[in-house]
């Protein structure tokens, strides 16, 4: 069996304001991409070759563009494709000191901005 990544990506519809969600699946071995809507129970894109993914963009939060559609990846689609990914992170520990407390806003504004996860 081919290995699969799966993830469930939102789409904000600019015209109509809806926001769409959508399974994605990667399959790196062939570069292929598949779309399933989850809403209307169909296939939106059949599994197709496409070079514009890659598994360092494939992380929770990460907002990726499938034929011009920016599609923001929201959770793990199965287990298999969270343990992969998770296993594959690094996590760092922050320590504020007391005298930084008041800053703390700040501090926190620019590790997000930085594109870090707090958890």
């Amino acid at each position: 069996m081919a290995q699969r990544y799966a993830f469930i990506a939102e789409w904000l519809d600019p015209n109509s304001g809806v926001l769409w969600r959508y399974q994605l699946f990667w399959y790196p071995d062939t570069s292929e991409i598949e779309m399933f809507d989850i809403k209307n129970r169909r296939h939106f894109l059949k599994r197709v070759k496409y070079d514009g993914v890659n598994l360092q963009q494939l992380y929770i939060g990460s907002t990726i563009t499938v034929y011009s559609r920016q599609l923001r990846l929201i959770e793990y689609g199965d287990e298999y494709t969270r343990h992969a990914v998770e296993s594959r992170t690094e996590r760092t520990l922050v320590i504020i000191k007391p005298d930084a407390v008041k800053y703390m806003g700040k501090i926190i504004n620019a590790i997000t901005t930085s594109g870090f996860t707090i958890v």
